[in-house]
This record gives structure tokens, sequence and C-alpha cells, in this order.
């Protein structure tokens, strides 16, 4: 793939994303539940993976399958909350407390698989 043509995929994944927020509030202000809303959401992800992903989904195993679908839910879970949140505050804000996971998320996943530690680990006298 060529520079420029990644570059192009870039922007529009970056003008979908952003519209996303406005799009939400502006569904929210029209009275759509933020769970239609989310349902809309996967069904057109559903269709594109379809569309795009067919031959893969074909080699699937049971096992990525379980693993899919429990991404699924849990990433369905944020984005209904996420656009629950919406109801509250602005579609900026929204976007830069969600944006903050790629901030904390490599902290959080440090403190869950780090060994704990002995006082003597980070002394020199654990040097011998």
């Amino acid at each position: 793939m060529s520079t420029r043509r990644a570059q192009l995929y870039l922007w529009i994944v970056a003008f979908a994303w952003g519209s996303s927020y406005l799009l939400d509030q502006m569904a929210i202000e029209a009275g759509m539940h933020s769970g239609m809303i989310n349902m809309l959401r996967g069904l057109f992800t559903v269709l594109t993976g379809v569309l795009f992903f067919r031959p893969a989904i074909r080699q699937m195993t049971k096992q990525d399958l379980k693993i899919g679908i429990t991404i699924g839910v849990i990433s369905f879970f944020g984005y209904y909350f996420q656009t629950a949140a919406l109801m509250f505050t602005t579609p900026a804000k929204n976007a830069f407390l969600t944006s903050m996971y790629v901030v904390i998320a490599p902290f959080i996943i440090w403190l869950v698989i780090t060994k704990p530690r002995n006082a003597r680990s980070g002394s020199p006298s654990s040097l011998r």
C-alpha cells in the first residue's frame, strides 16, 4: 500500500470517528435511545464485516468465535455507556474522555500483569 493511500484511509477513519460523536448527539437529541443507536452501529459493523471479511469468517474456529463474542459484548457496553453519557455532556468532552483509554490502558495493563516485588528487589543487595 502506498503512503498516499494509507494517509487517505487514516483521514477517512478519523473523519468517521470524529463525526460519530456529533451524529450520536443529534440522534439522542432527536429522542433515539442509546441502545437503538448501538444496535444500528452493531448491524452496520456485522454487515460490513461480512462484506469485507467473508473468507476469514469461513476459516474461523470456535475459539475465535468465543473470543470475538466476548470482545463484542465488552465493546457493546463500552459504546452503550459512552453514547448514554452524551445526554450529560458535549461531544468534545465525551471524545476526550473516551480517548483517555489510550493513555490509561497501558498503565492498567502494567499494574495487572506485573508481579509484586519484595522489599529487597529494589535495593543494591539484590544484585548478589
